[in-house]
């Protein structure tokens, strides 16, 4: 072979594939192709030639620092990837089951990650480079990665796509810089992002009008929908902006969102068209009841017609029976309000039941209370004892109250006591009080209705606690003290 730069002459070693010359190092093929990133440039060599040639590392190397000489980071990683066997065992697994090549592929991302400290994201792209090229694709690929390359190479929607994930991890930094990339590429959609959320910053809501207004006059329907919602907050000349803008958009509801329709709604509530809004309210709860239905109540109840209370009870029971644990509250609050009867009272509580299993404190205590004063139905204070120790337990101090043998507010009027032959004894409590710095709960003896004095700990905030008995003597003293209390009070 002869080299058309230096002119120099070499035998072609069998197998070897040259795209260098190996005496200036120059290229001795034409390419025409521009490469962005790694993984097109080695799925270019490999598409170009065979798979093979990736276990070639010297001509690979040499490919990446002639045709991205930038990539130098990539570059590294690439070369610690030869480095550690790594890409000759993937080229070695070409031929196996997918399941296999699956793990394999992970484990070498690991693998590259353990022994040279490369980040995962980092890892997983130049493994899943080499194993794309080579024919195996990775299902569980770490495409951050590649998303920022595309972000930087002007990819309107990585740079979109990129901003959002660093707004959601609270990267505001990192946020701006991206969304505002990508409206000087000029994306609409993130005008729409990068405008609501200045809108959401008070010292820069201004901003944000201007941003989503500018997109809503593109004809952004986010823009429109989000502005429409908040027309109250506007200028009076951005509000004529926006109901022209609104009157002349095309609001086919099967093409909005159900965000959008939820922002319309806002719209048509402060322009006085209810009936609208419910309408468009309806048709969004048909495609998303449990994003929609506290609005949709909302408008209702605003309405207020006779048929609306209705349809809020519909509304509630439909989302609830779907274990929506808001809805289940609301339906209780909204069985609980008509209830005329115990049949309803016990429908109000099997709803309220249903969230206290949740862990909802405030339908524990609801449950509670009503069993402790029976209201509209059977009074139980040992199932009011129960549900305000469940409630206690979750950290509510007014439960806490109500089953403390210390507070004024206890509603106990019964103790259990295991006894040493582990035997039960149920007593009913006479009286608490204090005595020279000691506690002492007064229980009644069921078998021969004494009073019996015993030594009251209480053990943490949640209502539990020990007691412990006292030899006669004691017991007679603390009797009598007791007695006395309850005259002067």
């Amino acid at each position: 072979m002869i080299c058309k730069s230096c002119h120099r002459e070499w035998i072609a070693a069998k197998g070897k594939i040259y795209i260098f010359c190996p005496f200036c190092q120059k290229p001795i093929i034409s390419i025409q192709k521009k490469f962005n990133t790694i993984e097109e440039a080695l799925g270019y060599l490999t598409s170009q030639y065979t798979p093979d040639i990736l276990d070639d590392k010297q001509t690979v190397i040499q490919f990446i620092e002639t045709f991205l000489p930038e990539k130098k980071r990539e570059r590294s990683f690439l070369n610690m990837a030869y480095a550690s066997g790594l890409v000759k065992a993937i080229l070695a697994r070409r031929q196996d089951p997918e399941k296999k090549q699956q793990m394999f592929v992970q484990q070498a991302i690991e693998e590259l990650q353990n022994i040279y400290g490369i980040s995962e994201e980092w890892a997983s792209y130049i493994i899943n480079s080499i194993a794309s090229s080579s024919g195996i694709l990775f299902h569980n690929r770490n495409s951050s990665v590649q998303r920022k390359i595309e972000a930087e190479n002007g990819n309107v929607q990585a740079q979109l796509s990129l901003a959002l994930d660093y707004l959601a991890h609270e990267d505001v930094e990192n946020y701006i810089r991206w969304i505002q990339m990508a409206i000087e590429n000029e994306s609409t959609e993130a005008e729409y992002h990068y405008g609501k959320y200045l809108f959401q910053q008070d010292q820069s809501r201004t901003e944000g009008i201007q941003l989503l207004m500018k997109s809503a006059e593109k004809h952004n329907m986010d823009s429109i929908c989000y502005i429409a919602k908040n027309i109250a907050s506007l200028s009076v000349e951005n509000k004529q902006k926006v109901e022209i803008i609104v009157g002349k958009s095309e609001l086919t509801y099967d093409l909005l969102s159900v965000q959008q329709i939820i922002d319309l709604s806002y719209y048509f509530e402060y322009e006085n068209n209810l009936n609208l809004a419910i309408k468009l309210l309806e048709f969004a709860f048909e495609k998303e009841p449990t994003i929609t239905w506290s609005r949709y109540v909302e408008v209702l109840e605003k309405r207020s017609a006779s048929a609306d209370h209705i349809t809020i009870g519909k509304v509630y029971r439909k989302v609830a029976e779907n274990g929506n644990l808001s809805a289940i509250k609301a339906l209780a609050g909204y069985v609980e309000k008509k209830a005329s009867s115990t049949a309803d009272m016990k429908t109000a509580l099997y709803w309220y039941k249903m969230a206290a299993d949740a862990g909802d404190i405030e339908s524990q205590l609801r449950l509670a209370s009503a069993y402790e004063t029976g209201d509209r139905i059977t009074k139980d204070i040992k199932k009011a004892v129960e549900w305000y120790e469940i409630a206690a337990v979750n950290g509510s101090n007014e439960a806490y109250q109500k089953i403390s043998f210390k507070s004024p507010h206890c509603i106990r009027k019964t103790v259990t006591l295991i006894l040493e032959d582990d035997s039960i004894l149920e007593c009913n409590v006479q009286g608490f009080f204090s005595d020279q710095g000691t506690d002492y709960l007064i229980v009644v003896d069921p078998e021969t209705d004494e009073s019996i004095p015993l030594i009251y700990h209480e053990i943490g905030t949640e209502g539990d606690f020990e007691v412990e008995a006292i030899d006669e003597e004691q017991e007679n003293d603390v009797l009598q003290a007791f007695r006395r209390t309850k005259i002067w009070q």
